[in-house]
């Protein structure tokens, strides 16, 4: 990135990537008030989730409940993550994670211009171990003007090739189909 680095001798909150997981946490950080500093490794943002078109796993949410994804509970969750987890029904990580995932994308909803979506007809990895679902817990960013983010978009990372047209150009994923037809 060609900008000025600001120079600051301390920061509240310093984060480490830019992927879905550090964006999420400066964003969040930042929206509170906090002076935040983010690093990325890389010349461009995104981290690998930019590779996977900016899917995320987080079961349990309002926006999955209100598109018809509404047999998913936290049981299920728990079972599906402590079949393929040892130890993880123990992990008061898994508490915390099953709490507060739904609250953070419910939060980027209301404070931010990212907002998420069910994937449709996407199952978990795992879909014979217990508490599988078919659909709704993985989520993708809904589709914007990539123009808003002006001389920016320069610096975000393009996904994967199977993800644009003609090398550079990104399409949402639902109209992928279409362009591979013969």
């Amino acid at each position: 990135m060609t900008t000025k680095p600001k120079v600051v001798e301390k920061f509240d909150v310093i984060v480490l990537g830019s992927g879905a997981a550090g964006m999420t946490a400066a964003v969040v950080a930042a929206t509170e008030g906090l002076d935040v500093c983010l690093l990325e490794k890389d010349t461009q943002i995104g981290g690998t989730t930019a590779w996977s078109g900016g899917q995320v796993w987080v079961p349990g949410t309002r926006v999955a409940r209100e598109m018809g994804h509404s047999t998913d509970s936290p049981e299920a969750v728990r079972a599906y993550l402590s079949a393929l987890v040892t130890g993880s029904e123990r992990d008061p990580r898994m508490a915390a994670f099953l709490e507060t995932a739904p609250k953070v994308v419910a939060y980027l909803t209301r404070h931010t211009q990212v907002c998420l979506r069910p994937v449709p007809h996407y199952p978990d990895y795992y879909p014979d171990c217990t508490g599988a679902t078919v659909s709704g817990r993985v989520l993708e960013p809904e589709s914007f003007d990539a123009s808003a983010l002006g001389s920016k978009l320069k610096w975000l990372r393009l996904p994967l090739p199977e993800f644009t047209l003609f090398n550079d150009m990104m399409v949402a994923r639902e109209d992928v189909p279409c362009f591979r037809q013969p």
